[in-house]
């Protein structure tokens, strides 16, 4: 593998959240404009013609998953930030 390679296994692509967490492309993006998740890095792909990807940091997947368990726990989605926030502390 190339440290090019080993760089991008450290990220992932809106397919692979979505195929790990079902969360759809339009969810996420609203979740991004709401702040529940950073914004998307653009990375060249190896052999995509040059095309750059969006990609997250493969954290998001934890995030994503912590973020269903509050909104099953009945949190509102306005409080989830701040929950997230002291999970980390």
């Amino acid at each position: 593998m190339t440290l090019a390679g080993a760089r991008m296994n450290e990220y992932v692509t809106q397919k692979e959240i979505s195929e790990q967490t079902g969360l759809s492309r339009a969810q996420l993006y609203r979740w991004i404009h709401r702040g529940l998740l950073p914004t998307p890095e653009r990375r060249a792909r190896q052999g995509s013609r040059g095309q750059p990807a969006s990609v997250w940091p493969i954290g998001v997947i934890a995030r994503i998953k912590s973020i269903f368990a509050l909104l099953e726990a009945n949190t509102p989605l306005d409080r989830v930030p701040k929950w997230l926030d002291e999970r980390r502390r």
